[in-house]
């Protein structure tokens, strides 16, 4: 199942949403994708700086070359923790990385309805991530920026948590979709494989996928108000 997870500006915040089944060569999207990484290592590159002018050097390229090319907060969290600056990565975002912290930089995100649209147009299937601190008028709200699917299994969401939202889920007529969030990291392997969702629920996103309305090409200035 190709997919992707793209971090993403909604009501001045980041979140995150996921595509499903997307076509990995889809120009759009995949333009998209790059340009969200690029402005990852240059946030690092950003937070080095910071950090350096704190007393507290770490090698920029080198943590980014170590994550691929594209270091996130939780990479430059484990190279201080590496280097001695910290003892757990928890530490380093709470001392430095976190939103108000000395060395925050923020990110240059896409809107929510953005990468929805670029998301549809590969022909993905669009979820709302792990949703926390999402009340009903929210999802309401993602909804109508394109958003097709939530996320109701989850390492951070507990079960009336996940009746709730598949509650919601059920009124806005979305797609309930659930993982482990695996990213590699140590901390997180017993995650891994332990939160899925019944094929079925993936049966019917592929239903939907086929019989969903073309999406429009919307003009680059002015999307549409209304997304398929």
């Amino acid at each position: 199942m190709p997919g992707v997870e793209i971090s993403v500006e909604f009501q001045g915040r980041e979140r995150h949403v996921l595509a499903y089944f997307v076509d990995p060569d889809a120009e759009e999207l995949g333009a998209l994708v790059r340009r969200s990484r690029e402005d990852r290592k240059r946030r690092a590159e950003e937070i080095a700086e910071k950090l350096a002018a704190l007393g507290v050097e770490i090698d920029a390229a080198e943590t980014n070359r170590r994550a691929r090319g594209a270091a996130t907060r939780a990479h430059m969290a484990r190279a201080l923790k590496e280097a001695g600056y910290v003892a757990t990565s928890q530490e380093a975002f709470e001392r430095w990385l976190l939103e108000g912290r000395p060395a925050y930089a923020p990110r240059r995100l896409p809107s929510l309805r953005e990468a929805a649209l670029a998301a549809k147009r590969a022909g993905g299937v669009v979820a709302l991530a792990h949703p926390t601190g999402f009340d009903e008028e929210d999802i309401r709200a993602v909804v109508e920026e394109g958003v097709e699917a939530i996320e109701a299994t989850h390492p951070s969401i507990k079960r009336a948590r996940s009746r709730e939202l598949r509650r919601i889920a059920e009124k806005y007529f979305l797609h309930v979709v659930g993982g482990s969030d695996y990213h590699g990291a140590p901390s997180d392997e017993s995650n891994f494989g332990a939160y899925a969702v019944r094929e079925e629920a993936i049966d019917k996103m592929l239903e939907w996928r086929e019989r969903r309305p073309p999406v429009g090409v919307a003009p680059k200035d002015d999307p549409p108000d209304v997304l398929n």
